[in-house]
């Protein structure tokens, strides 16, 4: 049961189950090698590319071209670097006998993906999060052929007239755009207490 909770120093707690995390990193490590190949010519026929480097001049195609061979590989590289970031984080340690604390991301370790996941984000740590979460909706939007309609998951989808697969991805796409709310509640609430003057360790909030 995905899970976010406050520290008394104002880093967010997180927990994902077995089930989640494997999820989280599967999608996680599909786009991370996605992004590896941006470079290439195809990668500009892939919709969700598209929709993660959207153009910048959408009326002036040569303008938005030269944009992109100056700025996409950086673009990638800093989303790779947030993806990278989730992974360490899923990868955590969980707390053991010996020591209970959660593991922070600094720290992480490989555990099977068939283990829980429990670890602390810092305040950039976790908008490397908010960032990767919403480069993942991206693409599965644009895997289900939304790219610009605002509305288009307003409605539930009806089972009699889409795929299983459809289903499927439009279920991840609501369940991020679920963990996305709870994070960013978190560093909001993380944020107030570094602002009253909160320290030391321990949980003001615990993961709920």
């Amino acid at each position: 049961m995905t899970a976010f909770g406050v520290t008394d120093a104002g880093d967010v707690l997180a927990r994902f189950d077995a089930a989640e995390t494997r999820i989280l990193l599967s999608l996680s490590g599909q786009l991370a090698e996605m992004l590896a190949d941006v470079a290439e010519p195809s990668a500009g026929l892939d919709p969700a590319i598209g929709r993660l480097f959207p153009d910048a001049y959408r009326e002036d195609p040569d303008a938005s071209a030269e944009f992109s061979r100056f700025t996409r590989t950086d673009l990638a590289a800093a989303k790779v670097a947030a993806a990278s970031t989730v992974q360490r984080s899923l990868a955590s340690t969980s707390a053991s006998d010996d020591d209970p604390s959660p593991s922070s991301v600094a720290g992480a370790g490989a555990v099977p993906s068939s283990s829980d996941a429990e670890f602390v984000l810092d305040t950039e740590a976790g908008w490397s999060w908010l960032r990767h979460l919403t480069d993942l909706r991206l693409t599965i939007a644009a895997r289900l052929g939304v790219v610009d309609d605002p509305n288009a998951f307003d409605e539930e989808p009806d089972p009699a007239q889409t795929s299983d697969d459809d289903l499927l991805a439009r279920g991840l796409f609501d369940w991020l755009g679920y963990v996305q709310e709870l994070l960013i509640a978190a560093l909001e609430e993380g944020a107030a207490v570094r602002a009253a003057g909160n320290g030391g360790t321990g949980t003001a909030s615990p993961p709920v």
